[in-house]
């Protein structure tokens, strides 16, 4: 599905596709909402290989993704970090609000998996919002069989202006990742959530919260899975 100009998509279930394209320019995506609206409905058994999108892919000032549900969803191959996420990609000043997210997998042998969860990148100024807004994302796994190239996250990864608030993280699991939970760069902040029991199966990966130049502000991060740490703060504030 693309939506484009003020459309509406409601009430939908979207299941089994699949997406193969191929290369770094490769932006297929399974459902496209650019300035439009997806609710209440469902993506899930889709499956996605060598693209640069999400299996949802969200961008524009007025797009927006609200009480639907994204499972079960398969990504491999992709070649982007920032963009890529085997559930949604946001990007841009668009919003996720009210959204579930879980059991999706990104998986690639070459090492390049990226985010299985939620991945929220705006090119250009931190000023400008990508929001995820009470959500729940769990259960997500990102396993990358390269740990030099998978600087990645199991969870959520949030960049330049993306903001993360009163929302769930929860048991998401990282392989060769950066961290299993949150993923805090440059700009982002992450608001009144809870991140918990979240998993990292790396040596050098931190279990809970990465804060890698990004805000957070009460927060509840406990009960995640490392060799190193619970939250791990590069910079940022906090």
């Amino acid at each position: 599905i693309y939506a484009e100009g003020n459309s509406i998509v409601a009430d939908c279930d979207i299941l089994k596709n699949t997406v193969l394209e191929s290369g770094y320019n490769s932006m297929g995506s399974t459902v496209v909402i650019n300035n439009s609206i997806l609710r209440d409905s469902k993506i899930h058994h889709n499956i996605m290989r060598d693209c640069r999108g999400g299996t949802v892919r969200i961008y524009g000032s007025s797009a927006l993704i609200e009480n639907c549900k994204v499972y079960d969803n398969r990504a491999s191959g992709v070649e982007y970090r920032d963009h890529c996420a085997g559930g949604i990609s946001v990007s841009g000043s668009a919003t996720v609000r009210n959204c579930e997210v879980f059991n999706n997998v990104d998986n690639d042998g070459a090492g390049r998996a990226h985010c299985a969860g939620i991945s929220a990148f705006v090119n250009g100024a931190s000023t400008t919002l990508a929001l995820i807004e009470n959500c729940v994302i769990t259960n997500n796994k990102c396993y990358a069989h390269n740990a030099k190239n998978a600087t990645v996250a199991g969870g959520v990864i949030l960049n330049n202006g993306a903001v993360l608030r009163n929302s769930l993280v929860a048991g998401n699991l990282g392989n060769n990742t950066s961290v299993a939970g949150v993923w805090a760069k440059s700009g982002s902040k992450v608001e009144n959530c809870t991140i918990a029991n979240n998993g990292a199966a790396s040596a050098t990966a931190c279990g809970g919260l990465l804060i890698d130049g990004g805000m957070v502000t009460n927060c509840i991060v406990y009960g995640n899975l490392s060799s190193t740490a619970d939250v791990k703060y590069n910079s940022g504030k906090v």
